[in-house]
Parts: structure tokens; sequence; C-alpha cells
């Protein structure tokens, strides 16, 4: 830009055509290949078709009426296969609907396991590490929580196991 404000000539020549020729470019790209298909074109309709392609041909009847496959039933109701599904009076029970060897859908209920309870014999082995790590000098607050958690996490026979494996973890 010079001081008078306004851009220089040449700078106003480099901008339009930065703005223009990839415009002019798309264009003869298109036009090119519409030249060339236009020769394809005239090359197919030159050949001389044979004799018996002449005669007259009867119309092509496309069948549109397409049948979605037949909805598997349980029992005169529509179901779908192999997707779990919880039952609505007790959210605990769940079934799932799956075709046997004979083809026929058939519905399996299952419920899920209830964890094993050893709450009691955790208690007892928790009792029994915060008391030996008490003798250590270990405040009784902060490691009970520790201990009781690497306790669910994992099963432990006795209270020793326990303290290793809290050892271990710090």
């Amino acid at each position: 830009m010079d001081n008078t404000g306004f851009y220089q000539s040449s700078f106003a020549v480099i901008m339009f055509l930065s703005f223009t020729l990839p415009i002019l470019v798309y264009f003869f790209n298109c036009w090119m290949n519409w030249l060339a298909y236009c020769k394809v074109s005239k090359a197919n309709s030159v050949k001389a078709k044979p004799s018996y392609a002449i005669q007259e041909s009867q119309p092509v009847v496309i069948n549109l009426n397409l049948k979605m496959p037949p909805q598997p039933k349980w029992r005169n109701k529509p179901v779908r296969l192999n997707k779990p599904v919880r039952n609505k009076k007790n959210p605990k029970r769940s079934h799932v609907y799956v075709k046997n060897n004979e083809n026929k859908v058939v519905r399996v209920n299952f419920t899920t396991p209830k964890p094993v309870d050893n709450s009691l014999q955790n208690k007892n082995i928790v009792k029994e590490s915060v008391n030996a790590l008490k003798t250590l000098g270990y405040k009784s607050g902060e490691v009970k929580k520790t201990l009781e958690d690497l306790c669910i996490s994992t099963k432990f026979n006795n209270s020793e196991s326990l303290i290793d494996a809290f050892f271990k973890s710090r």
C-alpha cells in the first residue's frame, strides 16, 4: 500500500487472480470432462446394432413388492431375538428370547447372581488386622477404611494376607 491509501496495481492483479483462478480451473476441468463424455457417447451410438436387437421387446416388469422378513413371535407376540430384557415386575430378573434347534422361539429366564456375603468373616479379619497395625503405630481410623476396601475387592483367608496386601498397596 502506498502513502495515498490505495493498493498498487500489481497487488490488485495478484488478488484478483488468487480469487478467480480456482473458479476458472474448476470450470475448465468440468468442460474437459464433458467433452470426453460426449466423445464416448458418440462412439457408442455409431456402433452397428445386431439385427436381433432391433425387434420389439416386451417391457421389463420389476417387482417392487418387498416384504420384510417375518418377525419372530413368542406366544403370538412379536419379540426381539438375543436382546436381554428386564422383567417389569421384578427388575432383578431378566429374560432373553432365542431360537432353539427346532427353529422355535424360546424364552430363557435368568437372574443376576447375588454376591457372596462374607461380611462377618471380613469384619473379623479387618478387626484383627487393625489391632495388629495399631501395635506398629498406625491409627485405626486411617487404616480401617483401606483394609475394608481391600477386603471387599479380593478374598482373604486370614489377617496376615490382608496386612501384606495393605503394605503392598502403600
